[in-house]
């Protein structure tokens, strides 16, 4: 019967807090870009833990236009001379704000062991599917950050396409050299690497869309992790919710976006835009044998 819904799959559960209030947490299932830049929540939250903001890669200006209202002084570091040259105009009056025009891991090698203070990075500075710097980057952070950072790393839908790019598992291998202690959040397609001491709170529906996503890509092989962070997501609601349906109008090449809707509207018991979203998903490379059995689930 299809009033069963997504129980009749999965075994019965209580999940605690994913009907709380959307700000009851620290970080919570969003994109971190908004606001014209970097959204202005994430960086305010950062800010309380780190004064310090890096950028490689400031391209337009736009996440420093933000970062400059939250954080004590932002280094940015632009490769391209014309972009540099209009941010150094576009920021002149800006105290706070430091431009660098240089490559980005000699940027960091230079300035890095300057700061004593709690550093927050964005990391940003990467060229398509071509190349990116990414991996001198982190060993920079690594060999001379003085205190343990914060890092914000975009376009992660990028990695694994290619060779030029370290695989999601690869990264997080990096940043787990870095710091063992990191804990790991994808704000859509941004990847969150900080302490867990620090204290920042992870909703429930967050933490399960990163722990699935990673099981998609091959990054984690946890399968009854991944099992449980899909009872969560079908659970989601309010903005979460709203977030994650929305996510494959974002990235529309990202398996796990049109998976988790799937997900979501099979729990609502909406079969056919389920099902759209299930094949849609295996289109995308998104092949797990549970897949199926939600298709089943989607034509009973």
């Amino acid at each position: 019967m299809k009033n069963k819904k997504i129980k009749l799959l999965f075994f019965s559960i209580t999940i605690f807090c994913c009907g709380s209030s959307f700000s009851a947490y620290d970080l919570t299932y969003q994109y971190a870009k908004g606001d014209g830049g970097l959204r202005f929540s994430l960086l305010e939250k950062m800010a309380n833990i780190a004064n310090i903001f890096i950028e490689t890669g400031t391209h337009k200006g736009n996440a420093v236009n933000n970062a400059k209202l939250f954080f004590d002084h932002v280094y940015s570091v632009e490769k391209e001379r014309s972009l540099y040259e209009l941010c150094v105009n576009k920021f002149k009056d800006d105290e706070n704000v430091h431009l660098f025009h240089n490559d980005s891991s000699i940027f960091l090698a230079e300035i890095l062991p300057n700061i004593p203070e709690k550093i927050f990075f964005w990391l940003d500075a990467h060229y398509g599917l071509s190349s990116t710097p990414i991996r001198k980057e982190l060993e920079e952070i690594k060999n001379r950050c003085i205190q343990p950072p914060i890092i914000l790393i975009d376009d992660i839908r990028d990695f694994s396409k290619t060779t030029n790019y370290p695989s999601v598992k690869q990264l997080k291998q990096k940043l787990l050299s870095i710091n063992k202690n990191y804990q790991f959040v994808l704000l859509l397609d941004a990847a969150l690497a900080f302490e867990k001491q620090l204290g920042l709170t992870v909703s429930p529906v967050l933490q399960a869309c990163t722990t699935s996503y990673f099981f998609e890509i091959g990054a984690e092989e946890n399968e009854q992790a991944a099992i449980e962070a899909e009872k969560i997501i079908s659970l989601a609601e309010g903005e979460e919710k709203k977030a994650i349906l929305n996510s494959y109008k974002v990235f529309k090449e990202v398996a796990p976006f049109y998976f988790w809707a799937g997900l979501i509207l099979l729990n609502d018991q909406k079969y056919n835009e389920a099902k759209h979203f299930f094949i849609e998903a295996k289109k995308r490379g998104c092949n797990n044998m549970r897949i199926d059995s939600y298709l089943n689930l989607c034509s009973q």
